[in-house]
């Protein structure tokens, strides 16, 4: 399927059901720690719109054709999805297909924009990142589109909060000699005092990232930063644990199409599609010697993911996915 895509194990969100707005990555930021790689399109707008009677057909195949249990469906897009203009039909046509919360995941960038913020009103739940408030931080850890000031992300999430009837999970990302020296984590904190969200996530590089220098913080100077940012909000992201059932035999395309989207392990593929361990190795040993996957040692853990073609898409999809 070309936009609807899952089940996804999400760390914060359990199992998703995600809606790609656009096939290729289109943003307004090109992020060091970005798993899916430089963008097709670094821009600040966009006028490309996803086909709506698409996306109905394949929320409808994967919920009643095949009957799949997710927890959400969240909304996202290889780059930035707020740069769509179609979203706020996209997030209704979600409403109207199921029963399910309606997650946008964004980079929180444009909602000091009327029609950006007007366009998220009848989500659920939004998911906006702050990984910076410093404008010399900013640029390096998200190396935004020219013109763009860590300022106006942080009064457009202000504002936001102001009128947003639903949630906002605010998320930062530390980069190990970034964005986490204590400065840089005392001006954030008084960014977050400011804009109230219902829950602030801290994050680190979990999946390999655009930029093989972007490494993670450890386990320790994450919980303390989140106690200093705030102790009553939830902050370390635990890892997902749930389980997909239904499903026996890996299917090839199915296991193509998830690493097409995002790097995953055995374990997520395992969790989030419902197919045995042996049967995901099998399988992922032959799409390897095919040349159609790849495997890359992160961490600890390893991560499985189509492998890019000479037009910068993936094998699996006509291009790369985001988170």
């Amino acid at each position: 399927m070309r936009h609807c895509f899952g089940p996804v194990p999400s760390r914060r969100l359990g199992i998703s059901l995600g809606i790609d707005l656009l096939p290729d990555k289109i943003c307004n930021f090109n992020c060091i720690y970005c798993e899916l790689g430089p963008g097709k399109e670094f821009v600040d707008h966009s006028t490309i719109a996803p086909p709506l009677g698409d996306i109905r057909g394949e929320m409808e195949e994967m919920l009643r054709g095949r009957g799949l249990k997710c927890d959400v469906v969240t909304i996202t897009a290889s780059g930035e999805p707020t740069l769509h203009k179609a979203l706020p039909e996209v997030i209704s046509l979600a409403k109207s297909v199921s029963q399910l919360p309606v997650a946008v995941l964004t980079n929180g960038s444009l909602l000091w924009r009327e029609e950006v913020a007007l366009g998220l009103m009848e989500a659920d739940l939004v998911l906006p990142s702050l990984d910076a408030v410093t404008q010399s931080v900013f640029r390096k850890v998200n190396r935004p589109y020219r013109g763009l000031t860590a300022e106006q992300v942080i009064e457009g999430l202000k504002g936001f909060r102001e009128r947003f009837k639903g949630e906002i999970w605010l998320e930062t990302l530390f980069v190990k000699g970034i964005n986490d020296s204590p400065e840089e984590i005392e001006r954030l904190r008084g960014a977050v005092a400011g804009i109230r969200p219902h829950r602030l996530q801290v994050n680190t590089v979990d999946r390999p990232p655009t930029e093989p220098w972007a490494r993670p913080v450890d386990g320790q100077r994450l919980e303390e930063t989140r106690n200093f940012l705030n102790q009553e909000l939830e902050a370390v992201i635990p890892r997902f644990q749930g389980h997909q059932e239904g499903n026996t035999k890996a299917d090839e395309g199915a296991v193509l199409d998830a690493i097409s989207r995002r790097p995953m392990t055995i374990e997520e593929m395992e969790e989030s599609l419902g197919y045995h361990r042996d049967d995901i190795e099998e399988l992922l040993q032959r799409l390897i010697e095919q040349g159609v996957a790849q495997k890359r040692r992160f961490g600890h853990r390893s991560f499985y993911l189509g492998v890019p073609l000479e037009n910068g898409n993936l094998v699996g999809e006509p291009c790369a996915r985001k988170r």
